[in-house]
């Protein structure tokens, strides 16, 4: 019974969040969370509409309450460097966050390359080109790595040539 309950609630908060009613959609990740704390979903989706409305520090205790029961999963390790780095400019913390998540997933393109991006703007060009070297090194060797066979189809190549140019601007910076 609380696995049907659990589907139509995430159903709802789906419907919700599809029409931007974000508190509606708050209302029903918090049903599931009450019933399933470690519900990956749920959590993922409350981070990313708390975000959404400003109020990051509760972003920030929802994922970290959840890695706390749950800290093999890469995603939302991933979540919570985002939060960190974006909101806060608190790039060290968002390294520390995607090398967990990279210590879990070390396939993970997206944990290199916002671990690129975060090192980058620290000012450390050498391990930031590393990183961006080990995203195309990554993608040259699966080009459905992240499992978006389709979306890699339509943007990998301009994201690999995107990942070149930082490469290439993080060696230049290093030689400044």
């Amino acid at each position: 019974m609380t696995i049907n309950k659990i589907a139509v609630w995430n159903g709802l908060a789906d419907e919700m969040l599809l029409n931007d009613l974000h508190e509606e959609a708050l209302y029903y990740l918090n049903r599931i969370m009450g019933v399933d704390p470690l519900n990956h979903d749920a959590v993922e989706n409350k981070a990313y509409i708390l975000e959404i409305l400003d109020r990051y520090e509760e972003a920030i205790e929802c994922v970290s309450s959840y890695l706390k029961h749950n800290p093999f999963d890469a995603i939302v390790w991933i979540i919570n460097g985002d939060l960190l780095d974006v909101n806060y400019n608190d790039y060290k913390g968002a390294v520390d966050c995607f090398n967990w998540a990279l210590t879990i997933d070390p396939k993970n393109e997206e944990a290199w390359t916002k671990k690129a991006y975060a090192l980058k703007e620290m000012g450390l060009y050498a391990e930031a080109a590393e990183c961006f070297r080990e995203v195309m090194r990554l993608m040259d060797a699966s080009p459905t790595i992240s499992g978006y066979t389709m979306w890699w189809q339509e943007h990998g190549r301009d994201l690999y040539c995107e990942y070149f140019e930082e490469y290439k601007d993080c060696l230049k910076l290093m030689g400044d």
